[in-house]
C-alpha cells in the first residue's frame, strides 16, 4: 500500500528555473489562444524557409484521389486542414532548430558543442511530433478509403514529404500490391472451401451398396431413387390385386391364409 501512495504521490522530475523572462513568454504563450490570422503570427511563420535538402520540412497534403473523392467528407477535410496548421507551426518551429545547429557545427568551442546537442534533442523530440501528426491525419481519413486499401493508414507505410499517403508513383504500386494479395487471398479462399466441401460429400455409390433400400435395378447396375421405390410399390399392389381375383383353394380359404 505504502508502495502504491509513493508512486501516487511522486512528482514530475524538474530542472534548474530559468530566466524569469524566459519563463514568462513560455508560459503566456502556451496559455494564450492562438490567432491565426494575427499579423505577427503570420510575419513569424513567413521568417523561416527550409533549407533545400531538408525535404521532410513541410506539411504533407493529401493525395488528390482521396481528396477529390466522394468519400471525404467535409468534414473530414475541415478536420485535416486544422491538423495541417497546427503541422505547419511545428515544422517552421524546426526551421530555427536546424539553423541553430549549423552554427554550432562550424565553431569549435564547448558551449557550441553542447548548445548542439540540445538542439539535436529538442529536433528529435519535434521529429516525433511531426511524424506522429502524420500519422494520425491518416488514420483520420480512414472512413474515405475503401475496406481492401485500410492497410494504407498503417503507421509503417511510407509517408513522402509531400504527400501524405505517398508520391503518386509509390501509391499506384501499394494500390497495386494490395490489389493483386487480394485477389491471391480470394482464390486461396475459394479453393480451401471447394476442398472442404469436396472432403464432406458422400460417395454415392458406397452408400448405395451399404443401404438394402437402394438396390440394383437391373443387370447393369442402375439404381433406385424416389421413382424406383414408386415402381416397387405399384408392381406390389397389382400382385395382391391378381391374388384376390384367385379363386379360393380346397379348404375354402384365400390365399392371404384367413
Amino acid at each position: 500500500m505504502k508502495k502504491v501512495e509513493n508512486i501516487l504521490s511522486k512528482k514530475p522530475k524538474l530542472g534548474s528555473p530559468v530566466h524569469e523572462e524566459i519563463a514568462k513568454i513560455v508560459n503566456q504563450g502556451a496559455e494564450s489562444a492562438v490567432d491565426h490570422k494575427n499579423k505577427e503570427v503570420q510575419e513569424l511563420v513567413d521568417k523561416f524557409v527550409r533549407p533545400e535538402n531538408c525535404e521532410f520540412l513541410e506539411v504533407p497534403k493529401v493525395n488528390k484521389v482521396l481528396w477529390s473523392s466522394k468519400e471525404t467528407s467535409k468534414r473530414l477535410k475541415d478536420n485535416d486542414r486544422s491538423l495541417q496548421r497546427t503541422q505547419g507551426y511545428l515544422v517552421k518551429g524546426m526551421i530555427p532548430v536546424v539553423q541553430l545547429m549549423e552554427k554550432s557545427l562550424k565553431s569549435s568551442s564547448e558551449e557550441s558543442e553542447e548548445t548542439f546537442e540540445l538542439s539535436l534533442d529538442s529536433l528529435n523530440l519535434l521529429l516525433y511530433a511531426h511524424r506522429d501528426l502524420s500519422s494520425q491525419r491518416r488514420k483520420l481519413l480512414t472512413p474515405a478509403l475503401d475496406k481492401k486499401y485500410l492497410a494504407l493508414s498503417h503507421e509503417d507505410e511510407k509517408i513522402s514529404p509531400n504527400y501524405l499517403f505517398g508520391d503518386r508513383e509509390n501509391l499506384e504500386q501499394r494500390m497495386k500490391e494490395i490489389d493483386d494479395s487480394t485477389k491471391l487471398g480470394n482464390k486461396m479462399k475459394v479453393k480451401s472451401a471447394w476442398n472442404r466441401d469436396k472432403a464432406h460429400v458422400p460417395e454415392v455409390k458406397d452408400t448405395y451398396s451399404r443401404n438394402d433400400n437402394f438396390k440394383s435395378d437391373n443387370a447393369n447396375g442402375s439404381f433406385k431413387g424416389k421413382s424406383g421405390f414408386k415402381n416397387i410399390f405399384l408392381a406390389k399392389k397389382a400382385q395382391i390385386r391378381r391374388d384376390q381375383k384367385k379363386p379360393f383353394n380346397k379348404k375354402g380359404k384365400g390365399n392371404l391364409g384367413h
